[in-house]
């Protein structure tokens, strides 16, 4: 679960555009829509609850954050969370410096943050989490990277098609991303129609389709939503063989 911290005057800009990035690949994620309009009924103790939930923060920090008493609660929590190692936190600084943060929040400088202010680096930030946190998952599970499923799988029977389709994929050239989406996309279909997908959380497999519809539409896909992709049809086939590792 990602919570999503951010002050309700940033609802239009950049929250919306954030928004946007993470949920197109279903990621799950808990912010409440009745205060992107208003933080003067702020459930505190929903927060709370909330942020207990959540293995991830996106902090969405402007100039319009700094004086919202919500903001200083909710980085309050997650740092609690953070210092024992139970959530890991994305600040996103958009419009402003990190010499900008408040004393208080100086500790976020130590954490990997990001610097945004427009939307094509919002996008690109995203990006960024979503492999993280799709490498998180993989570490739950036996095959991490493409080449260690070919050679642990090569010489069983049940695995001939996808060992076949990843070693093509293999071959490719990296600047021929059409082609490499195609042949993922193919190895996901393949996985659909063989196994029964309706118990693997909805992110394992809903970016693969909606990557290739981007590469289908003639719009260019950049090299972390191959990694992407990649990282999903691990996931995929890594949750078909051993089940979901919650």
């Amino acid at each position: 679960m990602i919570f999503i911290c951010f002050s309700s005057k940033d609802v239009q800009k950049p929250l919306r555009d954030v928004l946007h990035c993470i949920e197109r690949f279903e990621l799950p994620v808990l912010y409440d829509p009745e205060r992107l309009s208003s933080e003067d009924d702020y459930n505190l103790k929903g927060y709370k609850a909330g942020i207990e939930k959540a293995a991830y923060a996106i902090l969405l920090l402007t100039p319009n954050s700094v004086s919202s008493t919500c903001i200083q609660e909710e980085i309050h929590q997650m740092y609690m969370r953070y210092q024992s190692k139970n959530i890991v936190m994305f600040p996103i600084l958009y419009g402003m410096k990190a010499d900008g943060l408040p004393p208080q929040w100086r500790f976020l400088t130590k954490i990997m943050y990001y610097e945004a202010n427009e939307e094509s680096e919002i996008y690109e930030i995203c990006n960024h989490i979503t492999c993280h946190i799709l490498m998180d998952e993989l570490n739950k599970y036996p095959y991490k990277e493409i080449q260690a499923f070919i050679l642990q799988n090569q010489n069983i029977p049940l695995m001939n098609y996808p060992v076949r389709i990843l070693n093509a994929y293999s071959t490719v050239d990296d600047r021929n991303q059409k082609i490499k989406v195609s042949l993922l996309y193919a190895l996901y279909g393949y996985v659909k129609s063989s196994y029964n997908i309706n118990t693997i959380p909805p992110f394992y497999h809903i970016g693969i389709h909606k990557l290739f519809d981007v590469a289908r539409l003639q719009i260019p896909v950049d090299e972390r939503e191959i990694i992407i992709l990649e990282r999903l049809v691990l996931l995929l086939l890594n949750a078909v063989l051993f089940g979901y590792l919650h």
